[in-house]
């Protein structure tokens, strides 16, 4: 049986590296959005319209911070506010069709711009990352509801 530290410290490492990976390819996809932005985007995509207040929850920033971001996006067209269908008084932020096809133009380049670094890799290595994407798609494809959101 392996150690439960092992596994800690396999998550933890885990977390590190694919965080380092993901600002890898950001900066060399030369992206001019904040990061702020692209995780907007990015949960809009995967959650649908989302309040503002929920937004800052998830990535654990203000809710002015948020909102600032929001509007710089709206103003470019990436998404939109409206009434929220279940409290006309509160409003929702959802991705407008120019900003899926942002998230999604930026997440080509960022792939395209890590590719020679992957070139490096043999085929057993490729193949492993293709199983760890696998199970990094599963393990976040239905993500849980926030623990601060009652």
């Amino acid at each position: 049986m392996t150690d439960p530290h092992d596994h800690n410290r396999v998550a933890a490492r885990l977390v590190m590296y694919g965080s380092r990976f993901a600002t890898y390819a950001r900066l060399r996809a030369t992206e001019p959005r904040s990061v702020v932005a692209l995780r907007i985007l990015s949960l809009l995509q995967q959650l649908g319209p989302i309040r503002i207040g929920d937004i800052a929850l998830r990535e654990r920033l203000s809710q002015p911070a948020i909102s600032t971001s929001v509007t710089k996006l709206e103003a470019d067209g990436l998404v939109a506010r409206e009434s929220d269908p279940t409290d006309a008084r509160a409003t929702v932020v959802r991705l407008t069709e120019a900003g899926d096809a942002e998230i999604r133009a930026f997440r080509l380049r960022a792939g395209e711009a890590v590719r020679p670094a992957l070139e490096q890799l043999d085929d057993d290595e490729w193949g492993t990352l293709a199983r760890a994407t696998d199970i990094l798609e599963r393990l976040t494809i239905d993500e849980p509801p926030h623990p601060d959101h009652h």
